[in-house]
Parts: structure tokens; C-alpha cells; sequence
């Protein structure tokens, strides 16, 4: 078996002996690998005719780590005659460090005019980045002696080095470095003061924490803030008040800022948040301010609010800003008052409201402490609306509503029951969206319409008649009340479209001519409205949303979330229906149902059925679900849609089946049987039928690895390093090992270093001794690149085992 030594003896030969791209990639491989033995080899080729060569030799001596290398190195430095070399050569100095190293990290600060190399177009002077590189690793290494080379970098008018480099690199040195940087948080320009905030909260002691501190008072806003968010970031509790006391900050951009590092702040130190000290922001006069108050307070509230915090957020419910207002109605359900209750229904059912508010409004809905029947039929009726976000919003209140529905729903049924019959239970009213129902809902409706209250005005006889002005600008809708459900649906869809044709005011089918004098000097102009038209044509040409349809797409989606048998049953329905994109939601709604759901296993044949009919996307599904569902007697099915033509459904039915293996891995008997020589009986028929399904579906899924497909290789690569404990012995391994790694030749190398994690995690041993083989025997270097990328993941220092 080949080790870690023999793959690098290969890669030292390999330099000796390969084109550029070899020695290129066995350079940047021997760095990867991280052995010492390989220096000199290393130091040979920085003097490589290939630059590239030179570059990667360069960062891999760097990696190594090895102090032997810096004399070298310091050669290349003083003597190599191209730019980008010596950035290499720069970086892996302040990598290695050491005495000479650094001295030479120091000479580079002084660079002046003299050593320039400036590039063909005399733009740019690759001594600039080797500069830049100089500075960073003295910041890194925390050399003192760099203080004052720096402090006149950082004055030089002419310096290309960035002031946020030097900066930071100062107060990482600390002590005299880091005080330069203080000085300048103190007496430099606004600019200046501010990128030295920024580099002290990057590397910030208790000297750097003081002047930040100290720079939450600063003239400046855009200091404050920048303080502000360094403390914060470096999670210097004792600032906390400090913080606390930008939340009255003049500036806007302060107050907001400030607000969220104190949520940060708390939460990372897991200290209670002082709602009492945020509170008052709720008056304040900045919009964004009181929006990002509300998201903060969110999970931190009291459970007993007082009365003036109750009446401001009821306020705030209805502010006059959509985004302050939508950041209000979640904490709708910490508001007992009733009155709460006709706000949100006034706000759903607002039509001139933003969308993000009625949104909000029926998701706060489905969390009221008291579920009424006007709740329950308010949010049944959004679910028809124009909007989708407040249809699904609807939805998900009413799915809220049943989830707690024991609890709330109580005094309303015995207030109902004084009336006539209780309402529709939430479920219900989902399920019948799911159907289409066109009794069911409509019935309830009606129930509950009789239990209005007497304030409620009926239209007047004008209204009755039809009577009124004659041009109302608004186009007449047709018809008599909605009778069911599915009628309310169609009646919004006649009313929206009635209402885009009154839109229509004049056409744009004839662009206007212009006159004849400017024809040819607006040609152009009119080409470009003409283009415009078409691309309007060809994006929009077909957008209609048919809103009953959608409905059913959104119940069932919904429906996922509630694991009950009888949804089960409403949802395998659904699946049986010639309409592909509603199957797709339901499959999926089932895939998230709970495991032990009573009535699943009766789902799994028609997820069979349609793994193998309709659309691609409805197959995904399918395929998805059986892998969620995990049922070991699916194997043979979706091996047999392997062979699908569609890429992503090959792919994810490789992941279903290594779902099921896994999930069964701790009770599978198949390893009985594998190998298992013929005098030993195996434990029952039953054992030995699963162990031949098992083996006959792990090759079907090795045999994935050679598809045209990278996406559907790479997961059959994974999926088998995660079976890894079911994979037997001998023939069968080996052969899944070859081909992985004939794989990571596939997709012109795209997936190599896939397949040699992989290899990694399946047996590094067998595998690495076929890889040195390839070395050998393969006659293209960009072949041996890919056999290179492998060997680095199978002994990548990091990841091995």
C-alpha cells in the first residue's frame, strides 16, 4: 500500500521529468501535502524557466514552513527579474519569518523610485503589491521594529499602499503600533479617524476598546457609529451602557447602528437584552429607527407589558410607514385587548394597504390569544386574494389557528353554540382549498354571515339597482354573490381583468411617426422603444397567475406542515390528479410530514407510479419523497429510474437511495452475506434477497459515477463515501474505487477533487497506489493535473482522519 512518502517521491520525480504543467502541479501538490522532505526539490525550481513554476515553488516553501528555504528565497527576492515572483517571493517570507526574513520585510517599506518595475502600459509597479505584502505579514507577525517605517508610510502623500493595510498592520503589532493608530483616531480628519476605528476593532485590545470607547463621543457620526460596531464586533461587554446611550444619538444612521449592536452585543454575551432602555425608541421621529427597534424586540419582550407599551404598539400597528408597521404586527400577540382584533382585520382586509402589512396582519392573526369566527372567515377570504404573499399568508394564519386551536378556540365554540352551529375548524377550511370544495367553506360562510352584528350596513337600494353616476371610472363587475368557494376565486380573476382592461388607456402596438424633418436623427430612439416593446412582450407573455389555481398550490404546500391522517389522505388525492405542478407540491408537502404519519405507507404507490411519468420536476419530487419516506422495499423501483433522461432526477435519485441505506444501516444484514464464503449458510432467505438488493443497488449507484453528468457523479461519489460501513470487501470495492477514480477525469477535471474526497473517505490506501500508477502511465500532463488534485484531497493534512 502506498503511503504519504511514496506519493511524495512520485511528485519529486514528477518535477524532474514533466512539461510546465506537471512541474507547476506537483509543486503546488508537494505544498498541499505539507512534507519537508521536499524543500530542495522546491528551491531548485525558483529558478525554473516557467514563471508560473517559479510562483508556485515560491508559495509552497512558504507553506512548508521550513527556515532552510529563506536564504533562497531572499535570492529570488533580490535577483529575479519578474515582479510577480517576487510577490510570491514576499508572501512566503512573511510566512517563514526569522531574523533575515524580516529584515528583509523591513527594506521593503523603504522602497523608493529607483527599484520600480512598472508594466507595459507604466500603470501599475508590482513593487506596490510586494509592498502591500510586506506590510500585512509584519501586521501579522507583530514586529515591532515595523512601527516606524509604517507611522512614515502611512504620512507618505506618495505611497500606494492602502491606509487600511497599515492601519490594521499597527494595531496588530500593538503597543507603539497600535498607539499611532489611537493618535489618529484622536486628532485626524473624519476619514481618517474613522478607517482607524475600523482597524482597531479588527484587532482590538484593552488600550484599543478605551479609544473606541472614548470614540462613541466623537463630532463625527460616521465615527460614532464605526466605534460603535468595532465594540461590538469584539464583544466588549463593559460598553454595553455606552451603547445604551447612542440609542438617543442625534444622527439617525447612529441610533440605528447602535441599536443593532446592542442586540448583538447582548446576545453574544447572553445577557438579557434591557428591553426598558429600547423601549422609548418606539416614539422615535426616524421610521428605520422604530422598524429596527420592533425586529429587535422580537423574542425579548416582557410577558406582561405595561399599558403605555401596549398602547404604543397598538399604535404602531397602524403607522403610517408600511415597513414599521409590518415590524409591529408580530408582536400583535403579546396585545390581549380585543380592539387588536379589528385592527389586524381592518388591516387585511384593506386593499389601499402595502402588501408587506396585510401580510403581516394575517400571520398575527393566526397567533391571537382568542381565534373568533370573524378571524377564522377574514382569513379564509384572504386566501383568495390578489396578492400571493397575502395568500399564503392567509394560509399559514389559518394553519397557525388549528395548530392552537384547543386552547382559543374554546369560548368561541360555546358562544356559537348559542347561535347554531360552531365554525368550520381550520383544517378544514384548508382541506377544502386543497379540493376546491364548493360546498363545504361556502356553507360556513354563510353561518357565520348570520351572526353579524346589527351595526353592519346593508348596500341601499341605489346600489341594489345598479344606479349612480355614470362614469366612475371604475369598470362595472357583473353577476350575482359568489355561490361557493371556487366562484369567489373566479370572480377575483374577472374583477382584476376588467380592471386591467379599464387600465388601458391608449396603446403602444404603433409607435407615433415622428416628423419628417427628424425622422433619420431619431431613428435610433425609436429602434430602442421598439426593441423595449418586444423584450416587454416576450418577458411578460404569459405572467397571469390564475389565482384559484394557485390556491391549491399554496394548501397543499401548507399542508406539509401538519401531520394528521387525514391530510395524508387529502394530499395522496391530490397526487392522483392529472394537474403535474399541484402532484409536485403535494409530493413535497408529503416528504415533510412526519415519519410515523399514519396513512404513508399507502402513499408510496403512487410515488412509485409517478417516479417514472410526467414532468422532470414532478419525478424530482417524487424521488426526494421516497428518500425522506425511507422504505427499504423502494430500492428496486428507483434504481430502475437511474436511467432517467434528466440529469437532476438521475442525481436525486442516487441521494434517495443512499438515504434509505443509510437510515437502515444499524439494521441491515447484508453483510452476512457478502463475501461470505458458500459453506457458511446465510442467516434466512429473507437476508439473503435484501443483501442481494442492497449490493445490486450499491453498483447501480457506483455505475452513476461514469455518468455524462457531473452533478449526478458527484453525488453518487458522496453518497457512496457515505455508505462507506455498507461497502464489502474485495471484488466489489475495488471496483467502486476505480471507478471514482476514472470519474475524476470526467467534466475535463471539474470534479477531481470530489471524487478524491471520496477516495479519502473509502480507502485512501488502494487508492493512492492506483493514482502514483496513473503518474506514470498516463501520457497528458492536464490528466496527471487531475490525478495530482486527488492525491492532495486523499492526504490533505487538514482532513486526514
Amino acid at each position: 500500500m502506498a503511503d504519504k512518502q511514496d506519493v511524495i517521491r512520485a511528485l519529486r520525480g514528477l518535477l524532474d521529468k514533466g512539461d510546465e504543467l506537471d512541474r507547476c502541479g506537483a509543486c503546488r501538490s508537494l505544498g498541499v501535502l505539507g512534507s519537508s522532505d521536499a524543500v530542495q526539490a522546491l528551491v531548485k525550481h525558483l529558478r525554473d524557466d516557467d514563471i508560473d513554476v517559479c510562483i508556485d515553488a515560491a508559495e509552497s516553501l512558504g507553506l512548508l514552513g521550513d527556515p532552510s528555504a529563506v536564504p533562497p528565497l531572499i535570492e529570488s527576492l533580490h535577483n529575479d527579474p519578474d515582479g510577480e515572483v517576487r510577490v510570491a517571493v514576499v508572501e512566503a517570507l512573511g510566512r517563514l519569518g526569522g531574523e533575515q526574513a524580516i529584515a528583509e520585510l523591513l527594506a521593503l517599506l523603504d522602497a523608493n523610485d529607483g527599484d520600480s518595475d512598472w508594466d507595459d502600459d507604466e500603470s501599475w509597479d508590482s513593487n506596490w503589491d510586494a509592498q502591500r505584502k510586506a506590510v500585512q505579514a509584519l501586521g501579522h507577525r507583530r514586529v515591532a521594529a515595523a512601527v516606524a517605517p509604517l507611522s512614515a508610510l502611512l504620512d507618505d502623500e506618495d505611497s500606494q499602499v492602502d491606509d487600511i493595510d497599515i492601519l490594521l498592520a499597527l494595531a496588530r503589532i500593538g503597543d507603539a503600533g497600535e498607539a499611532v493608530v489611537i493618535q489618529r483616531l484622536r486628532e485626524g480628519s473624519a476619514r481618517e479617524r474613522r478607517r482607524a476605528a475600523h482597524a482597531l476593532g479588527q484587532a482590538c485590545s484593552s488600550n484599543g476598546a478605551r479609544a473606541l470607547g472614548r470614540a462613541l463621543q466623537d463630532p463625527e457620526a460616521e465615527v460614532r457609529a464605526t466605534a460603535a460596531e468595532a465594540l461590538a464586533n469584539n464583544d466588549q461587554g463593559r460598553y454595553l451602557g455606552a451603547l445604551l446611550l447612542l440609542l438617543r444619538d442625534p444622527a439617525e444612521e447612529v441610533r440605528e447602528v447602535a441599536l443593532k449592536m446592542v442586540s448583538k452585543l447582548s446576545s453574544r454575551l447572553n445577557a438579557d437584552l434591557d428591553v426598558q432602555q429600547l423601549l422609548p425608541l418606539l416614539n422615535d421621529t426616524s421610521a428605520r429607527v422604530r422598524a429596527t427597534v420592533l425586529h429587535t424586540l422580537q423574542g425579548h419582550m416582557p410577558e406582561a407589558l405595561d399599558a403605555d407599551t401596549q398602547a404604543r404598539l397598538t399604535t404602531l400597528l397602524q403607522d403610517p410607514d408600511p415597513l414599521v408597521a409590518a415590524a409591529a404586527l408580530p408582536h400583535a400577540a403579546c396585545l390581549p385587548d380585543a380592539g387588536v382584533d379589528d385592527i389586524l382585520l381592518g388591516l387585511l382586509t384593506d386593499p389601499q394597504q402595502e402588501p408587506v402589512v396585510r401580510q403581516q396582519a394575517a400571520l398575527a392573526l393566526g397567533h391571537r390569544p382568542r381565534i373568533s369566527a370573524q378571524i377564522l372567515t377574514a382569513l379564509e377570504e384572504a386566501v383568495t386574494d390578489a396578492e400571493a404573499v397575502v395568500r399564503w399568508a392567509a394560509l399559514q394564519g389559518l394553519m397557525a389557528c388549528h395548530k392552537h386551536q384547543p386552547a382559543r378556540l374554546a369560548s368561541d365554540n360555546d358562544e356559537l353554540s348559542e347561535a347554531g352551529e360552531p365554525p368550520l375548524p381550520p383544517l378544514q377550511r384548508i382541506l377544502a382549498c386543497l379540493r376546491g370544495d364548493e360546498e363545504e367553506i361556502p356553507a360556513a360562510i354563510e353561518r357565520e354571515g348570520d351572526t353579524a352584528s346589527p351595526d353592519e350596513t346593508t348596500p341601499g337600494p341605489q346600489a341594489e339597482s345598479g344606479d349612480g353616476p355614470a362614469d366612475s371610472g371604475a369598470p362595472a363587475i357583473d353577476g350575482d354573490a359568489p355561490a361557493s368557494t371556487l366562484d369567489a376565486i373566479m370572480l377575483v380573476n374577472r374583477e382584476h381583468a376588467q380592471l386591467d382592461e379599464g387600465k388601458k388607456t391608449f396603446t403602444t402596438e404603433v409607435l407615433p411617426e415622428p416628423p419628417a424633418e427628424d425622422a433619420e436623427a431619431f431613428q435610433a430612439f425609436y429602434d430602442i422603444l421598439a426593441r423595449q416593446r418586444h423584450d416587454k412582450k416576450k418577458f411578460y407573455r404569459g405572467k397571469h397567475v390564475d389565482i384559484a389555481a394557485d390556491v391549491r398550490l399554496l394548501s397543499a404546500r401548507v399542508l406539509g406542515e401538519c401531520s394528521q391522517p387525514e391530510v395524508v389522505e387529502a394530499l395522496r388525492q391530490t397526487m392522483l390528479e392529472d394537474n403535474p405542478e399541484l402532484q409536485q407540491e403535494a409530493v413535497d408537502a408529503l416528504a415533510r410530514l412526519a415519519p410515523g404519519t399514519p396513512g404513508l405507507a399507502e402513499t408510496l404507490g403512487p410515488l412509485n407510479s409517478l417516479l417514472h411519468v410526467g414532468a422532470a420536476e414532478l419525478r424530482v419530487a417524487c424521488a426526494r419523497a421516497l428518500g425522506t419516506l425511507g422504505n427499504l422495499a423502494c430500492l428496486a423501483n428507483l434504481q430502475e429510474a437511474l436511467h432517467d433522461d434528466d440529469p437532476l432526477v438521475r442525481s436525486q435519485v442516487v441521494m434517495a437511495m443512499a438515504q434509505i441505506l443509510e437510515r437502515h444501516a444499524g439494521s441491515l444484514t447484508w453483510e452476512q452475506h457478502a463475501d461470505t464464503p458458500a459453506t457458511i449458510p446465510v442467516a434466512s432467505a429473507h437476508a439473503r434477497d435484501e443483501a442481494e438488493g442492497i449490493e445490486q443497488g450499491l453498483r447501480a449507484m457506483a455505475g452513476r459515477l461514469a455518468d455524462s453528468d457531473a452533478g449526478v457523479s458527484k453525488a453518487a461519489a458522496l453518497s457512496l463515501a457515505r455508505l462507506n460501513g455498507l461497502l464489502p470487501g474485495g471484488a466489489t470495492r475495488d471496483e467502486i474505487i476505480q471507478r471514482l477514480i476514472t470519474a475524476g477525469f470526467g467534466g475535463e477535471g471539474r470534479q477531481a477533487r470530489d471524487m478524491g474526497q471520496a477516495l479519502r473517505a473509502l480507502d485512501p490506501d488502494s487508492a493512492s497506489d492506483t493514482l502514483i500508477q496513473h503518474l506514470d502511465t498516463l501520457s497528458s500532463s492536464i490528466e496527471r493535473r487531475f490525478v495530482l488534485e486527488m492525491l492532495e484531497e486523499v492526504f490533505r493534512p487538514s482532513q486526514a482522519a
